[in-house]
């Protein structure tokens, strides 16, 4: 079985500092820190629809608040097991968005209650909160391009 995955580092410039937007997942569904990402759905046209879908979903942030996008920021695959034991061959699409300084996020209206919390978060804090290799080489890729700016 295959599935394709998008995910996206939502960032910001916040007093001289790029911040970044990390979502704590429920207990009950793993309780670990993650950027917004989820499935690519029937309706999706692209990649970065499913991205702007998905962010407005999980964060509340509409896509007239993204100052701008760094398409195809990352590429990976992965294989996890799923409830019912089979494995499930995962392909994943990561975005960047920039986003204004002051830009309000809700995690309550997502209807499936994925979250319960979330914080922005330092480079080195994000490095340290994010479990998978995969997540972090994403975050070192985007620093790196977003450090001279």
């Amino acid at each position: 079985m295959k599935e394709t995955v998008v995910g996206s580092i939502i960032f910001r410039k916040k007093n001289d500092d790029w911040e970044f937007l990390l979502l704590k997942r429920l207990p009950e569904q793993g309780d670990f820190w993650q950027p917004p990402s989820g499935s690519v759905d029937e309706g999706d046209k692209t990649h970065l629809d499913t991205a702007y879908r998905e962010v407005f979903e999980e964060t509340g942030i509409k896509k007239e608040q993204v100052l701008s996008v760094i398409k195809d920021l990352n590429y990976y695959r992965f294989d996890k097991k799923s409830s019912t034991g089979e494995t499930v061959d995962f392909e994943a699409y990561i975005f960047a968005f920039e986003v204004e300084p002051d830009v309000i996020v809700n995690i309550k209206n997502n209807v499936d209650l994925e979250h319960d919390d979330y914080k922005w978060v330092s480079f080195e804090e994000a490095l340290k909160l994010l479990d998978w290799e995969r997540q972090k080489k994403s975050f070192r890729k985007l620093y790196s391009l977003i450090s001279s700016i």
